[in-house]
This record gives C-alpha cells, structure tokens and sequence, in this order.
C-alpha cells in the first residue's frame, strides 16, 4: 500500500473476498465509507446477486451494508469510523431519526462498532439533460401513493459509526 495521506479504495462491497483478504492483510484503515448502493438493477448480471432473496433494491442495500458493516469491523482501527451514505426518507422529526439509527443498529449488532451519528443532506434533483432522478423505495410498512405528487422528500442520509 502506498504511503498517503488518504487512499481511496474503489471496489465491490458484495463480492469480492481478493479485495476483502487484501484489505485484511494492510494496516488498520482511519475509516471507512459505503456510498450510495441504488446499482441493484444493474447487478442482476452479478452472481453474488441473488435476485431471488433480493428482489428489489431495498434487498440489495440491505444485504451489501450488511457486508460493509462486517467488512469495517476487520479493518478499521481502534476508533476508526464507517460512514454509510444512502437516499432515504429525509430525516425530518426524531421518530425518523430513530428508526434510522435502530435500522443502522440492527445491521451493526454482529459487529463490535457503535452507531453514533445520523445526519442528512436534503436532495436537489439535477435539472441537466439525461441526469438519473432519484428513486424512491419505500419500505415494506410503509403506505405510499408512488403515482402521486406528495411523495416525502428525499435526502442523502450518513449514518456513521465507530470501532470500539
């Protein structure tokens, strides 16, 4: 690995054990960030995705943060942190904020790191010729006219926690 300051890793957070061995073999990483997984359509082709038991893209999300979670606990230092970077519902009152953060919990449980933080960056959608619009994935519990103009509004949330 080369000396820097910071070393951006681009790699596949759902399938791929060279890259995972190779990341278990360096010293501690500082952090560690899973940035925005909205790829599940374009995965089908991918073994590791099984469209069966991930059928859509809140699956998809669900299972490669998972991934990322354990993955972080091997390779983060002490007080290192993993910051996890999704669209999601804009966390506007605590109860949002706290089903977010149970959500993140839940997935780090089979982990040692502690989730401390959720923050959010409302989403402006790019007006440019071809940009991708943000989609929106409601949970199963969760009622929503999706054919309607009263969709919530949408947020790129960051969710971040620390290795003990």
């Amino acid at each position: 690995m080369p000396q820097a300051d910071c070393l951006l890793i681009e790699g596949d957070a759902l399938n791929d054990p060279k890259l995972e061995s190779w990341l278990e073999q360096q010293p501690k990483f500082d952090a560690v960030a899973c940035w925005l997984l909205g790829t599940h359509k374009a995965r089908g082709h991918n073994i590791a995705v099984n469209l069966a038991s991930m059928p859509t893209a809140r699956e998809h999300r669900i299972f490669v943060q998972n991934n990322v979670y354990e993955v972080a606990d091997r390779v983060l230092r002490s007080g290192g942190i993993l910051t996890v970077i999704d669209r999601a519902e804009t966390p506007a009152t605590e109860d949002k904020v706290t089903k977010l953060i149970d959500h993140h919990r839940e997935q780090a449980s089979v982990t040692s790191l502690v989730v401390k933080a959720v923050d959010h960056t409302p989403h402006i959608e790019s007006e440019a010729k071809g940009a991708m619009r943000m989609l929106f994935t409601p949970a199963e519990d969760t009622q929503f006219d999706l054919t309607s103009e009263n969709l919530p509004t949408m947020s790129l949330c960051s969710t971040t926690s620390v290795k003990p």
